[in-house]
Order: structure tokens, then sequence, then C-alpha cells
């Protein structure tokens, strides 16, 4: 059985083109500095080719600008979960309701992770082309995508701890993103 809350949430977010608008967005980023760092290395080369010693140091920037993403986009989507359920004044509902508090706050925080994980998913074809040219294997692409995803779940339950103990979401979500820049730096 699916998780209420999480079917609600995923049901009436999939539902909204602007969902699908964000992860052409993040995936566009990701060609964008794979395309841009290809063609420098082409262009600045004397044969117009490029050293396949280079394509590590393409998987290393793709990696981190993906991390940057998921850094920005976690917070933003879970940051105002609880704290958006009070301002709706829906969420004694949800407490009076015989869901547990722990199946609330599961549903919320894997319907916020869903969209990321797409979103990384969606990456993958990117990090493909490290594969091709031999900066990576397989198993590197599949480990720093489960990296990613481990990432974004740690960052969206501290996302919607501070949702939950804070009543404002501006304050909430500008407290997940100075800790996640701390923890970054």
């Amino acid at each position: 059985m699916l998780n209420p809350v999480l079917r609600r949430e995923i049901q009436t977010s999939l539902r909204n083109w602007k969902v699908y608008a964000a992860i052409l967005f993040y995936v566009a980023c990701l060609v964008a500095v794979a395309v841009v760092g290809f063609w420098s290395e082409i262009y600045n080369s004397y044969d117009f080719s490029f050293s396949p010693g280079t394509i590590n140091e393409f998987y290393a920037v793709m990696a981190i600008m993906q991390l940057v993403l998921i850094i920005i986009i976690v917070p933003a989507i879970t940051g105002g979960s609880i704290n958006g359920e009070r301002e709706r004044q829906t969420f004694d509902l949800m407490l009076v309701s015989r869901m547990k508090p722990f199946s609330i706050v599961a549903g919320k925080l894997l319907a916020g992770i869903a969209v990321v994980i797409l979103m990384i998913i969606a990456s993958a074809p990117v990090f493909a082309i490290t594969i091709q040219f031999g900066g990576a294997s397989v198993k590197d692409v599949l480990l720093l995508m489960l990296y990613f995803m481990f990432s974004a779940v740690c960052l969206g339950s501290v996302s919607i701890l501070f949702s939950a103990l804070i009543k404002k979401s501006a304050v909430s979500m500008v407290l997940v993103y100075v800790l996640a820049g701390v923890l970054t730096f």
C-alpha cells in the first residue's frame, strides 16, 4: 500500500508541467556544461581533438555541478512541506487522521525526493558520455548516482526537520541553505 501523503503529493505535483520543465532545465544545464567543456577542449587543441585524460576532469565538473544543483533544489522542494501544511491550515487535519506521524513525515520526504530522483536518473545519459570515452566505468557512474540520491535524502530529511521545528517557511529554508553551505564547504 502506497503512503497516502506520498500518493496525493505525487498525483498533484506530476500533473503540473512545471516539474517536467524543471527536469528539462536541469538536464539542459548539465548538457551545456558537457558541450562547452568538449568544445573548448577541442577548439583549444592543436589538431582539433581532445585528450582522453581530460574526460576525468569533465566527469568531476559535471558531478560537482549536479551536486550543487541538488543542494539548491532539494531544500526548495522539501523545505516548506510541513510549514506549507501549517500555512494552509491542513496540518491539524493530517494529525487527527489515522496516519502515524512517521508516515506523514516519510510521505512528505519521499514526495519531495521523488522529483529529485527523477532529475538524477534523467541526468544519467549525460554521465554516459564519460563511460563512452573511458573516463569512468559503469560502476563509477552508478555509485555516483546512488551517492547523489543518498545526499538528496539526507538534505531532504534536514529540510523537513527544520520545516517541522520552525513555523515560518522562509526562515526554515534559509537555515537549511546555511547548514548545507556550511556542510558543503
